[in-house]
């Protein structure tokens, strides 16, 4: 899973497996938005993956909650993963000059608490951001979601 740039490389990686559900939800922009690819949008060749694109900016916490409770949480629900696999960037975070999101470092630990407590193992790779504020504090607040479950 992903929440600001499409994991394109994982996408290809996993592509046709039946026993992979990825799940994407990234800043799109209507195709506008790098690297402007098709198969970044809703509908796409991969049946093993599910893109929600973005097509604003400025997403915080209550639209990512949004995107986590009635989109995402039901899939996981419906899946049923012996795994959650999570690239864990920072990109969406406040103030990260790609991502122009505005996604609480407190918003990344509420998200990571959500998955953490469904009894489900769970695993966050950590992938980056470029504003390194938004990182370190919401690695901080995704480790303790972690630890308190």
């Amino acid at each position: 899973m992903c929440m600001l740039d499409r994991v394109r490389g994982t996408q290809y990686c996993v592509e046709g497996d039946p026993g992979i559900l990825l799940v994407s939800a990234h800043r799109y922009e209507n195709g506008q938005f790098w690297p402007e690819l098709s198969e970044s949008d809703i509908f796409n060749e991969y049946k093993n993956t599910i893109n929600i694109p973005l097509n604003e900016i400025a997403y915080g916490d209550a639209e990512y909650s949004a995107l986590m409770h009635f989109l995402i949480l039901p899939l996981i629900q419906q899946w049923q993963p012996g795994l959650i696999l999570v690239s864990c960037g920072f990109d969406a975070g406040i103030g990260d000059p790609q991502g122009e999101m505005e996604v609480s470092p407190a918003g990344f630990g509420y998200m990571t608490s959500l998955l953490a407590n469904l009894g489900i193992p769970l695993c966050l790779v950590l992938e980056g951001g470029y504003f390194l504020e938004s990182v370190v504090q919401g690695t901080r607040f995704c480790m303790k979601a972690l630890l308190n479950r």
